[in-house]
């Protein structure tokens, strides 16, 4: 019994590890792609108040607030309050994303 109580405190140490390290590297990847990808130079940019991955221990939900798309070369602009992207820990490979109802778009 006590052998098994060991095995499930390790399995759900080392999950939580994984839920942790995921995070830290999706949250870093995002906030890297959308500066360097999409920053201040770019013909397409991107701008956001925060960027922050919930969901523990079963998914990860990346959540990108007040996001402003600006197409320099036309000048059109999409901005909305939120833009939240879904993943399962167990299946990161599915995601969902998900828009608000209301946006706007300045043509």
């Amino acid at each position: 019994m006590r052998k098994l109580v060991v095995l499930i405190l390790m399995f759900f140490t080392l999950y939580g590890g994984y839920w942790f390290v995921g995070s830290g590297a999706l949250q870093k990847g995002m906030v890297d792609f959308l500066t360097k990808e999409h920053g201040e130079n770019a013909d397409l940019q991107v701008k956001y108040a925060d960027l922050s991955v919930r969901g523990f221990p079963s998914r990860f939900d990346t959540r990108i607030s007040d996001i402003t798309l600006t197409d320099r070369p036309s000048g059109i602009i999409w901005r909305a309050p939120f833009f939240d992207i879904y993943a399962l820990s167990y299946k990161p490979y599915h995601i969902i994303a998900s828009l608000p109802h209301e946006q706007s778009l300045r043509l």
